[in-house]
């Protein structure tokens, strides 16, 4: 029983990966124990996927909603009990990989095509800027990779990597916003259409695979060196 809310695509996949608790906090004495990932059939009885209409005219999260469904034990994933450490050590999948600072990608690549016989000095200083970031974003998305490959468990860098992607795929969304004012031309384009999705979705960067709040503590509780202050 319960409710799970921003899960996308929910209302158009056969399963999901469910955590939830399986042990009262009373009996495990704490909070973060007694939680279990369950595979789940979404075409269960009990279980009811609502899209969610969002700004820009799509509804791709949605909120699901479980009563009364029944899991067999043989769709437990990992070990009873264990789904708190499981699920943080899968974050790094989603937090360290390339979706989370290239979402702003392409309004920069389009810009640059249609101004590319034209650029002012301010976007080719703009440009040279969101390259070198860029670069620095993607080294540290395949060092946390690598990391994974190797059996580690990057949370805390993944963490890092979201929290600067994050700001800086709406920081060259500003610098781009700020370059068409000084240098329009492009309704109607691509660029134009991209540009219009990219300022309606731009305030869902913060919330996706966590707020940027919330990874910050996640890095300097990770950071703190053991025993000492910061």
């Amino acid at each position: 029983n319960g409710t799970k809310i921003w899960t996308t695509a929910a209302d158009r996949n056969d399963w999901i990966i469910v955590l939830c608790r399986t042990t009262p906090v009373e009996e495990s004495g704490d909070k973060r124990a007694g939680l279990t990932q369950l595979i789940v059939d979404l075409k269960e009885v009990g279980v009811v996927a609502t899209p969610i209409p969002f700004i820009d005219g799509t509804a791709d999260f949605c909120e699901v909603v479980f009563h009364d469904v029944l899991v067999p034990d043989s769709l437990v994933l990992g070990e009873v009990g264990q789904g708190w450490a499981q699920n943080t050590s899968e974050l790094a999948y989603e937090r360290g990989g390339p979706d989370r600072w290239l979402s702003t990608y392409l309004v920069v690549e389009e810009f640059l095509r249609a101004h590319e016989d034209d650029l002012s000095q301010r976007a080719v200083d703009m440009l040279g800027g969101a390259v070198s970031e860029f670069w620095v974003l993607h080294h540290l998305s395949l060092s946390i990779a690598r990391s994974i490959d190797e059996d580690a468990g990057p949370v805390i860098e993944a963490a890092m990597v979201k929290e600067m992607g994050t700001r800086f795929e709406q920081d060259v969304l500003g610098a781009v916003l700020d370059l068409v004012e000084h240098q329009p031309g492009t309704a109607g384009t691509l660029f134009d259409r991209l540009l219009r999705t990219a300022i309606l979705t731009a305030p869902s960067f913060t919330i996706r695979g966590g707020t940027n709040e919330i990874l910050r503590s996640v890095a300097s509780k990770g950071l703190r060196p053991s025993g000492g202050r910061t």
